[in-house]
């Protein structure tokens, strides 16, 4: 009961009055105790009691010294399935598997626990239907009441989705490496076979089926071609492998550049682009290749879901701080629902009227997407009335002009132009071989060699100017070579103006591929 105190604040009291006779007259008296920290300690007991009952994440019980189910909450019930009538009074072995059973492992957690206080492991758990479960389960020792253990607090925790997350991330890095695979394994074969195309096309003919025979071969390895890169690509977007190389960029340049990249897709469906610039000198801080890959995307898209004979409008002018690329097709309008996932993965629109196929992987507008906010910027995708097609933004950081006077670096000069001597290495002899014909027929002296050692016997004997060198080559690897190379140049006391020009080439092309050929001094 409450009770005041002389100076009038209040305080927990328990109260009791005994009857007393004294001198033979019925008498009272009444003892009051202060209670407050008795209260006190109930209430927070209380409180104690209610949070872990709520607790839905966890499963929290009590257990006595023998293991016996004192208390069970919300969390346990929601996670075992039993409720607290069927859990309370039961042992705490019946959430253990029966092969844990067999070993008496219950048991031995009870007793570790009661040497060392706490015992935790992760394993599986049963559910009241008989399922089981990947659970991470705490086991203390509650302190001693009277010399003997007062109970033990379990604690355990559904660890089914986490697992499955690290199941999923494995999956997804295996899922990488395989597309980092496939895509050089496919890469292999077309190679020689681009080398032959370009062969038949040095080869005049004026058969009519064979032009039209060459041509066809010739547009199904570009589209397979451009699959394997968007393959690779994939596996460098989901993985956060895309690095950039950045300088001071002129967005015209850029701008230039995949206009020329995206013209034969327009001239091929009689589309036309219209250029609106602010007649401003733009610059960002950028990857130019990235860029120009980026915003050749953006017009192969529109021009894909745009009629024959239509327009295209790239505008290209300052906002604010940015530097703002839009592209505006006349193709028909994007869904809302289609909207919201247009940037995504492997999601495809396909235009009305194309073969399934003829979508793409749904890899190009991930890929702008990610070297826009590589760069600081961001894309946005919008879509008018019906028949008023979709605009899609580049936004893009401004930078500072680079100073007056300023020198772009250049690639290096030092290799004429004309009739070179070229060392081709490549252990896929069709490709070596096939590479060595083209470049003869264009004039230039060519010698295969398909492993490490044979290019360096072969080096000694042409002195090439140029080297084509695979990087893949089982055994002594194109870095290999390269370090070889470089040590006889050095050994011979060559200068920079002698210098070979070395080509490395790979399927794979990852971010450790070019520092392990940057650090073997790759020239070219």
């Amino acid at each position: 009961m409450p009770a005041i105190r002389r100076d009038g604040s209040e305080f927990a009291a328990e109260l009791s009055i005994s009857e007393v006779w004294f001198d033979r007259q019925r008498q009272f008296a009444c003892f009051v105790h202060d209670i407050t920290d008795r209260r006190r300690a109930t209430e927070a007991d209380e409180r104690l009691r209610l949070l872990i009952k709520s607790v839905s994440d966890y499963a929290i019980c009590m257990l006595d010294h023998d293991g016996i189910v004192r208390s069970w909450n919300d969390g346990a019930h929601a996670l075992y399935g039993h409720s607290s009538d069927e859990a309370i009074g039961r042992h705490f072995a019946l959430f253990y598997t029966t092969d844990e059973l067999g070993r008496d492992r219950p048991s031995d957690d009870l007793r570790a626990a009661t040497e060392r206080g706490r015992v935790e492991h992760e394993d599986w758990r049963v559910r009241k239907d008989g399922s089981e479960f990947r659970a991470h389960v705490i086991l203390s020792a509650l302190p001693k009441n009277g010399g003997r253990e007062h109970g033990y607090v379990m604690i355990t925790r559904d660890m089914t989705a986490r697992r499955r997350l690290e199941e999923l991330e494995a999956s997804s890095r295996r899922m990488n490496e395989f597309l980092a695979l496939l895509g050089h394994e496919l890469r292999n074969p077309l190679a020689p076979i681009r080398n032959a195309v370009s062969i038949l096309k040095l080869k005049a003919s004026d058969d009519a089926d064979v032009v039209r025979s060459r041509q066809i071969v010739d547009r199904q390895l570009a589209h397979l071609t451009k699959l394997v890169d968007d393959l690779l690509e994939a596996g460098r977007v989901s993985s956060g492998k895309i690095r950039l190389t950045t300088e001071i960029v002129d967005i015209a340049d850029v701008v230039q550049l995949s206009i020329e990249a995206s013209q034969p897709l327009f001239d091929d469906r009689g589309q036309r682009i219209v250029v609106q610039d602010s007649g401003q000198r733009l610059f960002v801080n950028g990857d130019s290749t990235r860029l120009v890959q980026a915003l050749n995307n953006l017009l192969n898209n529109a021009s894909k879901f745009s009629p024959p004979a239509s327009t295209i409008t790239l505008e290209v002018g300052p906002r604010g701080g940015s530097v703002m690329v839009r592209v505006t097709d006349q193709g028909r309008d994007i869904s809302p629902e289609a909207l919201a996932i247009v940037f995504d993965l492997f999601v495809q629109e396909h235009p009305p009227g194309a073969h399934q196929d003829e979508g793409g992987l749904g890899i190009g507008l991930t890929l702008v997407r990610a070297i826009a906010e590589l760069h600081g910027g961001h894309v946005e995708a919008k879509s008018g009335r019906t028949g008023r097609g979709s605009v899609f933004s580049l936004w893009l950081p401004l930078a500072q002009p680079p100073e007056a006077g300023a020198v772009v670096p250049s690639a290096p000069s030092h290799v004429s132009t004309d009739m070179l001597d070229v060392l081709v290495v490549d252990d896929n002899r069709d490709s070596a071989d096939s590479m060595t014909l083209v470049l003869d027929m264009l004039g230039h002296k060519a010698s295969p060699a398909y492993d490490g050692p044979d290019a360096l016997m072969r080096f000694d004997q042409v002195h090439p100017q140029v080297v084509l060198l695979d990087l893949s080559m089982p055994g002594m690897t194109g870095f290999d070579v390269i370090r070889h190379l470089r040590e006889r140049q050095s050994a011979r006391g060559e200068d920079g103006n002698k210098r070979i020009v070395v080509a490395a080439m790979t399927g794979l092309g990852s971010n450790e591929d070019m520092a392990r050929t940057r650090a073997a001094r790759r020239d070219g």
